[in-house]
């Protein structure tokens, strides 16, 4: 990523044009804040971590319905209570154990 030198800010500039800067990050541009020539901090709008949050909410949203998805398939058509739901889960489980030791599932 190539960094625009008019986006590194020395600290003592900040502290004179902080009104013209937080202008700026609120049009959408990042600020790279400097002192001594170490980067310090850095200055980005306020929407780009909310979209970021969004996006992984988003994603784990996604992750936890296809994991469920299977449950949903078999119950297409049928309305479930949440008795039904957690035995079957249950069994499903039970199912899994036993068949990794090697014993027939009997219900």
């Amino acid at each position: 990523m190539l960094i625009d030198t008019n986006q590194i800010i020395q600290l003592t500039d900040l502290r004179t044009r902080l009104s013209e800067i937080i202008d700026a990050v609120y049009q959408g541009k990042s600020f790279i804040i400097t002192e001594k020539g170490r980067i310090k901090a850095k200055i980005i709008p306020a929407d780009l971590t909310e979209k970021k949050r969004k996006r992984e909410l988003f994603k784990e949203i996604t992750e936890l319905r296809k994991k469920n998805d299977s449950y949903f398939k078999k119950s297409k058509g049928k309305v479930w209570n949440s008795v039904e739901v957690i035995r079957k889960m249950r069994d499903d489980r039970t199912k899994h154990f036993l068949k990794l030791a090697g014993i027939p599932f009997k219900k």
